[in-house]
């Protein structure tokens, strides 16, 4: 695999490795995943020792889940459509 720096030089770039068909290098591929929610917020609340507390539903609010795959060399990855 590439190797880089602290400031994002590349130390060292393999030419790749011999399998049984032909030659291949290692590509590194990262993958971000983030959830936003609507209306995010936080309750929270003081309770007598004598009350019970009820749970509440999760997922009651809209969400949008964003998610990418990461290359150093290309940065994110996308096809030719826009």
């Amino acid at each position: 695999m590439v190797t880089y720096d602290w400031d994002g030089a590349v130390n060292m770039k393999p030419e790749g490795f011999y399998v049984p068909g032909g030659c291949f290098q290692l590509i590194l591929i990262t993958h971000d995943e983030s959830m936003f929610y609507s209306n995010d917020w936080h309750k929270s609340k003081w309770m007598h020792t004598s009350e019970n507390p009820t749970p509440e539903h999760k997922g009651d609010r809209v969400s949008l889940m964003v998610s990418d795959f990461l290359v150093p060399e290309w940065g994110w990855l996308q096809d030719n459509k826009e």
